[in-house]
């Protein structure tokens, strides 16, 4: 496994979380009265975006030295719900090159 198929499955974890919170907000929205505060329903999909962002920004860590890397790829344009951004080659903390295998870096 390289570095970049080991931060892409990280990287699709936070889509599946957001996933999950988009469900569970339409099945909430669905089963809504209309006589109902919508504001509770309306804390879900919330809740779960502020999640992901910091699991963006703090739970996504270089798969040699575990250093958070997820700050460096906070540009619009390289963003992705599915994979961790090619524009990142290397580790800011320890330089590993993210092409190269986990196995022979250990």
């Amino acid at each position: 496994m390289t570095g970049r198929q080991y931060l892409n499955m990280q990287v699709s974890v936070m889509a599946i979380v957001l996933t999950i919170t988009l469900v569970a907000w339409f099945i909430f929205i669905g089963h809504l009265d209309s006589g109902q505060d919508i504001w509770p329903v309306i804390a879900i999909p919330v809740g779960g975006i502020l999640f992901c962002v910091f699991y963006h920004l703090f739970l996504i860590r270089c798969p040699r030295c575990g250093a958070s890397i997820g700050y460096v790829t906070r540009s619009l344009i390289d963003f992705s719900l599915f994979r961790f951004s090619k524009r990142v080659r290397f580790c800011p903390h320890c330089t590993v090159d993210f092409e190269d295998d986990l196995a022979k870096k250990r």
